[in-house]
């Protein structure tokens, strides 16, 4: 699996001044108006991994989930008006009698619903990291070897923290999604039950 480290061509413990020094040798080699073969989706990369290793915040969350969100806020707005529309399309065949139920309290529910499995998932894949990073120490070679066993496991790791980094930009959205529903209303009729008793 390719990192950010990786495109920049540094270290993991690069300094800041050793990723800048690296991303302005490579942008020098990746830029397509330099005449070379670089294109514009390869830059466009080279620029995110330097955006992200630069910032120590973001830095720090890559090393710890191997993802980070960086969407801009008007990409993020979107994403949570796109889960609202689908959420509204799935629930809107469904309603019969329009004055009965509260449509933005059903939207409300499928979110929520949505987002605890997707902290669910997160929960057991944090779990999974754990118990793969203690078989991966616990795995030990004779003479001097490289454990490839131990990069193998790593590679699973890593997979699994970014899975996990893709997981919390989701449930970024959804949060989002919710904040955006206090908004609105839906005006309904609340039906009384009325409950007759005969007695003998």
């Amino acid at each position: 699996m390719t990192t950010l480290y990786d495109i920049l061509g540094v270290p993991k413990n690069a300094s800041p001044r050793l990723v800048k020094a690296a991303f302005r040798a490579r942008a020098k080699q990746l830029h397509p108006d330099a005449g070379c073969n670089g294109s514009v989706s390869d830059f466009e990369i080279l620029v995110r991994a330097n955006r992200i290793l630069s910032d120590p915040a973001a830095r720090k969350r890559y090393d710890e989930f191997g993802y980070v969100d960086d969407r801009p806020e008007e990409k993020k707005l979107t994403d949570a008006w796109l889960l609202l529309q689908n959420a509204l399309a799935a629930n809107l065949p469904k309603i019969a009698d329009v004055t009965s139920v509260d449509l933005i309290m059903v939207i409300r529910a499928q979110v929520d619903d949505s987002a605890s499995k997707g902290q669910l998932a997160m929960t057991q894949a944090e779990q999974q990291i754990t118990r793969l990073a203690a078989i991966r120490d616990r795995l030990q070679v004779k003479r001097g070897l490289a454990n490839r066993f131990a990069r193998m496991i790593q590679g699973q790791i890593d997979q699994a923290k970014e899975a996990m980094g893709r997981a919390q930009e989701q449930l970024d959205t959804h949060h989002l999604a919710l904040q955006l529903l206090e908004d609105y209303n839906y005006l309904y009729v609340r039906r009384q039950h009325v409950i007759s008793l005969t007695l003998s």
